[in-house]
């Protein structure tokens, strides 16, 4: 309707004209917001069942973190191969989400230093992702997994939430650490199991 008012919109007062024309961009800008965050919502309600399968933990993270600027990121593990039962498309978004949040985390004067880590201790594996950003403030602590809450000027906020879902359903815990304008850490633990039984939700 707006599109369609403004083709067949005139007047002769030029003023008027171009406030009209601000107010309809703005008022499209928020339309595609609404259907992005939509649309996120969406996507988070339809994940697909849970398809596990024996994964190298190690692979799958070393793979998923080659879409980002790799000399920034530190990659570690405390095996070479660590092999679970886990759905690898579920790994994916975790890892994705987490690290992607680390990088817009990071101010642009500051050389960006993601450190990325791997290791297995005591029938736990644990997944950790550091960042040098701009930490998180003691009121956004208190609010950082609840969904649409997001700290960026884009986004729907949905990212932490579905992380912390998947992390749950694999009977995990996510904590972060953070320190304002030193970084964030978030760690991921979950039960170690090399084989279990797939469970489909």
């Amino acid at each position: 309707m707006i599109q369609s008012y403004m083709r067949k919109f005139e007047s002769d007062d030029q003023e008027l004209v171009d406030r009209t024309y601000r107010t309809s961009e703005i008022l499209m800008q928020q339309i595609d917001t609404i259907e992005s965050i939509a649309d996120a919502f969406s996507d988070f309600a339809k994940m697909p069942s849970r398809q596990d399968e024996l994964i190298d933990f190690v692979s799958v993270v070393h793979n998923t973190i080659q879409i980002f600027p790799v000399q920034h990121i530190s990659f570690t593990y405390s095996k070479l191969k660590i092999e679970m039962m886990f759905d690898k498309q579920y790994l994916n978004r975790i890892v994705t989400n987490l690290v992607k949040n680390a990088f817009q985390a990071i101010p642009h004067t500051r050389t960006p230093n993601v450190l990325v880590d791997v290791s297995l201790k005591n029938d736990n594996l644990t997944l950790t992702i550091e960042d040098n950003g701009k930490g998180i403030s003691e009121e956004e602590k208190r609010e950082i997994f609840r969904p649409r809450f997001t700290t960026k000027s884009s986004g729907s906020g949905i990212g932490l939430s579905m992380v912390k879902k998947i992390v749950e359903d694999y009977d995990g815990v996510i904590r972060f650490e953070s320190v304002e304008n030193l970084g964030t850490r978030f760690i991921i633990q979950l039960p170690y199991h090399s084989q279990n039984e797939q469970k489909t939700v």
